[in-house]
């Protein structure tokens, strides 16, 4: 059975290194949305629950997974839906706001839930990326005028996202079109600023919070370390002749008669057909090339030059003595992220 490990000690220890880059203050938003991305949201947040400050997720439904493991603030980072909104403001979520439509959601829900405390909102900045946010400010004093018509709304966080990290007259582009957004309206408001992600880190001056995801697990910066493994079993061993074809389709002929492995993993667990092409695997610390395509729940790997035998373990993410394969290893042309969440549904052990 394929599965996946997630190395606690590694995931606070990334948490801490992070801190240690941090100004002095600054709060510290974990982003568990989708699942943590891939890594188990329940093992993820039990493991840092202690360290960090926030917890930012995607959408209301995920609300209810995190608050049943913490009480700290959780943000929802995407836009509001009827679905699970009651719930979500039942469990004291966060909002993120950038249309008066999202105060009448917020507003009929709550009268609906006979809710009289205090919505925190964050406000959303469209500085660049163009997915979310307020897009002027104009609209910004409409939305704030709006807001105020209401007591128990506050206004507890401006943000935004960077949309390139890389491209420094892009992310200074964004980050003055923040700070005007924030000085024009809502300077010595007391709101928490946040734009800033795992990506810049240290490029960046601090403001109030900031939000790491990827960073967490393991990726984008040379301090932290992956901390998912993935693990497939050899479930079948074959003498394959030469000439003789592999898998589905006629892609992959043997050139010479070959010992093949069969692992109990293919795209359905997360593994991509993607991995068909140049994809190794690990086994008894030797690589092992993928042959023929990655079946739905099965992939093929010639094991011609490894003593192996079945129920042997195969390693599709992590590492063994010299030899590691990390999500950047798999993504070709995706991206770490894409890998990493691929893997959401495989049981953690």
């Amino acid at each position: 059975m394929a599965y996946k490990v997630v190395n606690c000690k590694a995931i606070k220890e990334n948490v801490q290194r992070i801190k240690s880059k941090l100004a002095k203050n600054v709060l510290f938003c974990a982003v568990v949305k989708s699942n943590a991305y891939g890594h188990g949201v329940e093992q993820v947040v039990k493991t840092i629950n202690p360290f960090v400050d926030y917890f930012a997720v995607a959408n209301c439904n995920e609300v209810k997974a995190v608050r049943l493991l913490s009480q700290k603030p959780i943000l929802v980072l995407g836009a509001l839906t009827h679905e699970c909104l009651s719930e979500a403001l039942s469990l004291g979520a966060e909002f993120n706001v950038f249309k008066i439509q999202d105060i009448d959601l917020l507003i009929s829900s709550a009268k609906k839930l006979n809710y009289d405390k205090q919505i925190n909102i964050h406000i959303s900045i469209n500085s660049g990326m163009n997915r979310l946010g307020v897009d002027n400010l104009n609209n910004l004093k409409k939305l704030i005028k709006n807001i105020s018509k209401y007591k128990n709304l506050h206004i507890k966080g401006l943000f935004s996202h960077i949309s390139d990290c890389n491209n420094k007259l892009r992310l200074s582009k964004q980050i003055s079109i923040f700070e005007e957004f924030w000085l024009k309206e809502l300077k010595n408001k007391g709101v928490i600023r946040h734009i800033e992600s795992t990506s810049v880190i240290q490029s960046v001056n601090n403001y109030d919070m900031v939000r790491v995801g990827i960073g967490m697990y393991g990726y984008d910066k040379n301090f932290v370390n992956p901390v998912m493994d993935v693990y497939a079993q050899i479930v079948e061993i074959k003498n394959v002749k030469k000439g003789e074809y592999i898998g589905y389709g006629s892609n992959h002929t043997c050139k010479k008669n070959t010992k093949i492995a069969v692992l109990d993993i293919g795209y359905a667990d997360g593994f991509l057909r993607k991995n068909s092409k140049g994809g190794k695997v690990i086994i008894n610390n030797k690589f092992c090339d993928i042959v023929g395509e990655v079946c739905m729940s099965m992939t093929f790997v010639d094991v011609s030059n490894v003593k192996c035998k079945i129920n042997d373990k195969a390693i599709i993410l992590g590492k063994s003595k010299d030899l590691q394969i990390t999500a950047n290893d798999l993504c070709k042309d995706s991206i770490n992220y894409e890998v990493l969440t691929s893997f959401s549904t495989l049981k953690n052990i």
